[in-house]
């Protein structure tokens, strides 16, 4: 085994490797976040919407589409911003979340989609715009987001010594 394959553990960057495990959490836990904003927040819109207002809004199909995509889109980004990720990749996400629908929407408005195609044509292409975002800010998504971010900055007055300061 040569040096570089101890230090890494004998693994070879890839799928598995320093790229392949963080990308693939990373994308896992977003699944996993606008999984349950599609749950949580689905639940309120339904409650408000149908519940106390009385309306069947929910069930048209561009509205539906939409209203999903802002659940799916809302868990994911609280998600996003408290695992520390930039507010660009948060908005690019947020993007991949709206994009597939918008684009099925044009052709069901002009009656030549069905229903069916636009909600699963949407969550389909959903996955591979989730995709491209993160190959687009890969070291984004390749390192740890669990850490609090470190302060702005830390003004040392010329008094304070170096012994004083705290360990961060």
């Amino acid at each position: 085994m040569t040096d570089s394959e101890e230090n890494r553990g004998g693994r070879e960057p890839g799928p598995g490797g320093r790229f392949g495990a963080p990308f693939l959490r990373h994308f896992l836990a977003m699944l996993v976040a606008m999984v349950v904003g599609m749950m949580v927040f689905g639940l309120l819109w339904q409650v408000v919407v149908s519940g106390l207002l009385g309306s069947d809004l929910l069930s048209r199909t561009d509205v539906g589409a939409l209203v999903m995509a802002t659940d799916m889109a809302a868990g994911m980004a609280l998600w996003m911003a408290y695992r520390r990720h930039s507010r660009a990749a948060i908005l690019e996400m947020t993007t991949a979340m709206y994009l597939p629908f918008l684009l099925l929407l044009v052709p069901w408005w002009a009656g030549r989609l069905s229903d069916g195609a636009v909600m699963m044509g949407g969550h389909l292409l959903m996955i591979p715009a989730m995709l491209a975002a993160m190959l687009w800010r890969r070291d984004e998504y390749t390192r740890p987001h669990h850490a609090p971010a470190p302060p702005a900055s830390v003004e040392v007055s010329p008094a304070t010594s170096s012994d004083k300061m705290p360990a961060g």
